[in-house]
């Protein structure tokens, strides 16, 4: 990991890590891209790494080992971690999911569309949403 700015992207399926590569891609950005495939090695990396944090991360949470949801609760309650903007990107419509996911301060919520199309524009509002706020990636 280099010095640059970068996102930390927390997914378990290699397909959805891909598209989303493809899709941050198509926006021309180049922030490199750091994954891990569940919230444990996540957590351990930001714990590891606190004098190089991700400028956002994505977090799916629905993960083997520490789901997002686990990982979510643990970092709003760690004092240098807490900070870091997290957008969830799930599969997950469930209305606990959501509510647990804004009651831990999440700065969005997303669910993965199934059409490539319909999956590049929603990174393509996460981007615009970030691009009009204070941190943008």
């Amino acid at each position: 990991m280099t010095n640059e700015d970068y996102i930390l992207y927390l997914e378990d399926d290699a397909v959805e890590l891909m598209k989303f590569e493809m899709a941050f891609t198509k926006l021309n950005r180049t922030m490199q891209i750091q994954s891990f495939e569940n919230g444990l090695l996540g957590w351990e990396f930001l714990v590891n790494n606190k004098r190089h944090l991700p400028k956002i991360i994505i977090l799916d949470l629905k993960m083997p080992v520490m789901s997002g949801l686990e990982f979510l609760e643990n970092i709003k309650n760690h004092l240098s971690l807490r900070k870091i903007p997290i957008i969830v990107l799930t599969s997950s419509e469930d209305k606990n999911d959501i509510l647990f996911s804004y009651e831990n301060q999440v700065a969005g919520y997303f669910v993965k569309p199934f059409s490539i199309k319909d999956y590049d524009e929603t990174i393509q509002r996460i981007n615009e949403y970030w691009a009009v706020s204070k941190i943008s990636f």
